[in-house]
């Protein structure tokens, strides 16, 4: 509790006592379970939030976002709000509870079944809808059979040098992320290639459909 004011600490508790009844910690006339708010109340929040982000403010304490701050935060307003997610975390597993939900979870374990099942199918979705974005910036299509289907569909380094990424950490999820922060890639260093394509580019050194296209021209 040290650092708080006295209305931050009122806050906390409120929220607290709200998440013990069942209630909503926003407008306390919901019943809710599992979350600490309701669906208007969250609904209403995510409104607020995108207004701030469309003019560039942080939603954390409203004003105009700076020192590189990329996202729906300033970067103190980031810094701090990881930090205490991390300490609020560490205190629930500590006394045997789910940071989300706060039932009893196993021993060595840090989330409760329910919560990993839901946290884990979340990342899916998300995935997927990030890859669909991509694929759909990029064409839709192989660069060169011109396959449609999605799940044929693989992202290929144009310069073969996609090794040069995977050392400094860089996969397939961090360069969904990146379209989705800068709303665009490199169309210079990316493309589309179907499975087959991708391989034979790998192994031979370019796909046997080049080699036909340039026979039959």
């Amino acid at each position: 509790m040290a650092g708080l004011t006295y209305s931050g600490l009122w806050q906390r508790r409120a929220r607290e006592r709200a998440r013990e009844c069942g209630k909503c910690s926003v407008c306390w006339k919901a019943k809710v379970r599992g979350v600490a708010r309701c669906h208007t109340c969250r609904k209403r929040l995510r409104e607020r939030h995108a207004v701030a982000v469309r003019n560039g403010y942080c939603t954390q304490c409203m004003v105009r976002r700076s020192g590189g701050g990329t996202g729906s935060r300033c970067r103190p307003c980031r810094v701090r709000h990881r930090l205490r997610a991390f300490r609020y975390r560490r205190e629930r597993i500590r006394q045997g509870l789910c940071p989300h939900c706060t039932s009893r979870i196993e021993p060595g374990r840090s989330r409760c079944k329910s919560c990993k099942k839901r946290t884990n199918w979340y990342l899916r979705e998300r995935k997927k809808l990030l890859r669909s974005r991509v694929l759909a910036w990029l064409g839709n299509k192989c660069r060169c059979c011109l396959e449609s289907h999605p799940n044929f569909l693989n992202i290929d380094h144009i310069h073969n040098d996609g090794y040069v990424e995977r050392r400094l950490g860089i996969n397939l999820y961090s360069l969904y992320l990146r379209f989705e922060r800068n709303g665009s890639l490199d169309r210079r260093r990316y493309q589309l290639l179907c499975w087959n394509c991708n391989l034979a580019k790998y192994h031979y050194g370019r796909c046997p459909h080049q080699a036909a296209k340039r026979r039959s021209a």
